[in-house]
């Protein structure tokens, strides 16, 4: 009659002869081009608050409704849009190389459909526009609430204390222009789990 090993001394035995089958493995020095590889530092035009890329062009936000880009590398800026005591922009984003959004405070959105030549102001509603995403030029979904921070998932934000519960959802159908809210939130049971 054959004697059974307890799982335990089974599991311990297991895991030492696998362990002997593993080879160590040897560290090689960085070949020549990850050694060249370093960070460059840039100097924009104003303190960014957030960043974007359309291709090879890199696009900031910030402070005084302030947008720069930079279509080499970050070594010159060229400001777009600024607006002298204007609200801060808190993001930035790109649909394609032409259309484009940046938020921020005082429910401000700005888009622009020319590549950034122009940009156009709406007011999204009030608080400060905390995350937004449009699908198309036409199509987008905004979070607005008074909490300036960056939105945190799950109930970390509970215990810190942020509001997003009180967040306001907002969509529009014709790029901005017009914003309704998204009550079903706030007023159907079984969605309000998801309102941060």
């Amino acid at each position: 009659m054959r004697k059974r090993l307890p799982l335990p001394v089974l599991l311990i035995v297991l895991s030492v002869s696998c362990a002997k089958k593993v080879q160590p493995v040897i560290s090689q020095a960085p070949g020549p081009a990850a050694a060249t590889r370093n960070w460059t530092v840039v100097h924009p035009p104003f303190k960014p608050m957030n960043i974007a890329t359309v291709r090879s062009a890199f696009w900031l936000c910030g402070p005084d409704e302030e947008i720069a880009s930079s279509s080499d590398g970050g070594t010159t800026w060229e400001l777009r849009h600024r607006n002298s005591g204007g609200n801060k922009l808190l993001s930035i984003s790109f649909l394609n190389e032409k259309i484009g959004y940046a938020g921020g405070e005082g429910g401000m959105l700005l888009s622009t459909s020319d590549g950034g030549k122009t940009w156009v102001a709406y007011h999204a509603g009030l608080g400060t526009v905390q995350a937004f995403s449009f699908a198309d030029s036409s199509h987008g979904i905004a979070v607005l609430t008074d909490h300036t921070g960056k939105p945190e998932i799950g109930i970390l934000s509970e215990v810190q204390g942020i509001p997003f519960l009180e967040s306001n959802v907002k969509l529009t159908r014709n790029g901005g222009q017009n914003w309704e809210d998204v009550t079903a939130l706030k007023t159907d049971d079984e969605l309000r789990l998801y309102t941060e």
